[in-house]
Formats: structure tokens, sequence, C-alpha cells
């Protein structure tokens, strides 16, 4: 009996604990107060905004070019020889002042033609002497002889053969011709060494001392380092932001442009528009303006180098009361999200420049208007909003 009692106590008594601990847990269930209930009210989406403001802009426009010369020689000879001297700056890269000379021909040839024309001069000279003194002694002889006759003799022209008229044009024909080639010989004999016309800087050059040159064939290539141009193509709309130069195309009117080099944004140079080349691109409504830099090569500066490509920024007009937001803030191209009083409002605007970052609005906007800049998938007008300023006050 012992052992049945035993193992009746082993299976009743967990199930006692069991039921104890379920009655247990029951009350204490039963025992807690349910929670009050909350209600959230939903105050809208976060959004970021900046407060506006207007301020005076200046227009720039921005174009892109490739440095040019404004003058390029190339360099020929006129009579052929062969070469005796040659400037050591007529290099490729080599630097060539005005006046300079260049290179020199062979000029013994030219020299004895022009001797020879003088020597020509000098008789033709005599001759045409003698002839005027022939001509003198035979109108002398012929009024001797009318004084002397007893019927009245008619004069002779002045170019007759009696007067020697035409020994006399004859000795003018060949003084001219003799004076002709002289000045032919002395140009010849000045065209054998050039000279460069203007301050320059050696583009190429095929030259050697002792070369034989021929006429007309090109041996060099120079061009000014007075100036250099760049083409910068503007849209044809926005030649009404360059004041007086977009409607006139005259260089007294041309603005200002600084130019950027592409490869070192930190050297610039300083020019003006001089001019706009003569017709609009019919597939891009594009004008190209030319920009003109003085001195693209003055000591102490950056070279402005032929060939360089160039970022051009042309200042135009200056106006005034301008609210300037970035275009990523536009909604259906004039529309902007103001919020007003907590409500996200939708505000017409009236938008007078689009630049590639922002937008220049003169009406719909005032000092201090909150402009929404976050994205939102959807947006209604009059929703709530919560707000932060873009500078991370928040509300």
């Amino acid at each position: 009996m012992n052992k049945f009692f035993k193992i009746f106590l082993q299976i009743l008594l967990p199930v006692i604990a069991l039921g104890l601990a379920v009655y247990g847990a029951q009350k204490i269930i039963a025992s807690k107060k349910a929670p009050p209930k909350v209600e959230r009210v939903f105050k809208g989406p976060l959004v970021r905004y900046m407060a506006v403001a207007p301020k005076d802009l200046k227009v720039t426009i921005e174009a892109f070019g490739t440095v040019t010369p404004t003058e390029t020689l190339e360099v020929t000879m006129q009579v052929p020889g062969r070469v005796t001297e040659l400037s050591k700056n007529l290099v490729s890269g080599g630097f060539i002042e005005e006046g300079e000379l260049l290179l020199r021909v062979d000029a013994r040839d030219y020299e004895l033609a022009v001797e020879k024309a003088r020597a020509e001069v000098a008789k033709t000279t005599y001759e045409l002497s003698k002839a005027e003194e022939e001509r003198a002694l035979a109108i002398k002889e012929w009024e001797i002889m009318a004084s002397r006759s007893k019927m009245k003799m008619e004069r002779p022209s002045e170019d007759s053969l009696v007067f020697h008229g035409p020994q006399l044009n004859l000795a003018k024909a060949n003084l001219a011709s003799a004076e002709a080639k002289l000045a032919e010989a002395e140009l010849n004999l000045s065209r054998t060494w050039v000279v460069a016309p203007f301050n320059a800087r050696v583009l190429s050059e095929s030259l050697s001392l002792g070369q034989y040159v021929t006429v007309g064939k090109t041996l060099a290539t120079l061009y000014s380092t007075e100036a250099a141009e760049v083409v910068l193509p503007v849209l044809d709309s926005e030649m009404k932001w360059l004041g007086r130069f977009g409607a006139t195309h005259a260089a007294a009117d041309g603005p200002p442009v600084l130019l950027t080099s592409t490869s070192n944004d930190t050297i610039k140079w300083s020019g003006r528009i001089v001019r706009t080349e003569g017709m609009i691109d019919e597939k891009d409504r594009t004008v190209n303006l030319v920009a003109e830099v003085k001195k693209p090569y003055e000591a102490g500066k950056s070279p402005l180098v032929v060939g360089s490509f160039v970022k051009g920024e042309i200042l135009g007009k200056s106006m005034a009361d301008i609210y300037e937001v970035p275009r990523s803030v536009l909604h259906e191209e004039n529309t902007l999200w103001v919020i007003e009083d907590s409500s996200l409002t939708f505000r017409e605007v009236n938008i007078t420049r689009l630049t590639p970052e922002n937008a220049w609005i003169t009406e719909g906007l005032k000092e201090g208007d909150k402009v929404v800049t976050t994205r939102l998938a959807a947006a209604t007008d009059g929703m709530k909003v919560r707000y932060d300023a873009e500078e991370g006050a928040g509300r």
C-alpha cells in the first residue's frame, strides 16, 4: 500500500501545483487595469525650407571656346635666293619682336642689278640732255632761216621731225624705262630680307642657313601676341541680358568677360566682347560672340596660349530685388511650395531668368517666405507639414 500511495502522490502533487499556478496567474491578470487610450494626431510630413530675401544680382552668361590668334602671317619670299642670315628666334614657339629681322637671302645678284640699272639711268639721262640740246639747236636754225627767207614760212609743230620731236620723245621714254628698271631692281633688293610686322610667336617653320628658297613657298607661320580671341557661342535668347550690346552688337558696347582655364580654374584672364560673327546658327540658335584679350603673353602673368580651351563668364545686366532659388524647388515650371502657418501652400511666381542651377523670381514671393526644398511623393495645397530650416534650426 505504501507503494501505491507514493505513486499517487507523485502524480497528484504536480497537478495540484499546476492548478494553483494557473489560478494565481488569472488573479494577477484580472487585478491589472488596461492603459488609457491615447489618440495620435498626424501633424504632416517633415520638410525642410529656405527663407528667401530679395537681393541685387548681375547676369553672368557662361560659354566655352578655344583660344585663337587675332592675326596670322605666313612668311614667304618674293625673290629667290640662298639663306645667309636667320633669326635665332625663328623656331617653333619662339617670340619675335616687331621689326626684328627674320631672314635674309644672298643679295649680291640684286645689288649688281641695282648698279646696272643706275648706270642705265645715267646713260639715258645724258641721251635726253643731248636730244634737248639738238632740239634747241634745230629750233634756232629754223628761226634764223625763216627770218632770212623772203617768203613766209609756216612754223612746224613742236613734235615734228624738223624740231627733233621724235628723238626727244624717244630719249624721254628711254630714261623713264631705265628709272623703272632701277626702281624694280631696288625693290627686289629690298625683298632679300624679311622683318616681323608685329610682335609675334612662331607657330611653325621649315628653314635653315644655306637653304635655297623660292618665291611663294611658306617658310614659317607667325601669329600676333598683341591680342587673342575666343569665340563663345551664346543662345540668341540670352542676348537680351547683355545690355546695349545685345541690340547694337557694337564693339563700344561690348560687355566684359572673364576667361578661366578648364584645366586649372585658378588661372584667369580679363577681356571684352568686341563683335559677333556674321550669322545665327540655324540648328541650335546660338550667336557666336568674339571675346578679345589684350597682351595674352604679358610678362608676369600666365600666358593665354593659342589652342587652350577656356570657360567664359560674360557679365551682363544688373537686376534689383530678385529672389534666387534653386531650380530643384520648382514645380510645374512656375510653382513653389511655401509654408504658411504650418500648412503647405502652392504659390505661382513670375520667373524672369533660369540658369542651369537657379531660378530668378521677380513676383510671387516676399521677404521671409519659407520655400520648401524637400521633394514629396504626394502633396496637396493646404496640407499640414512639420518643418526644419535648411540651417538646421528646427520646429
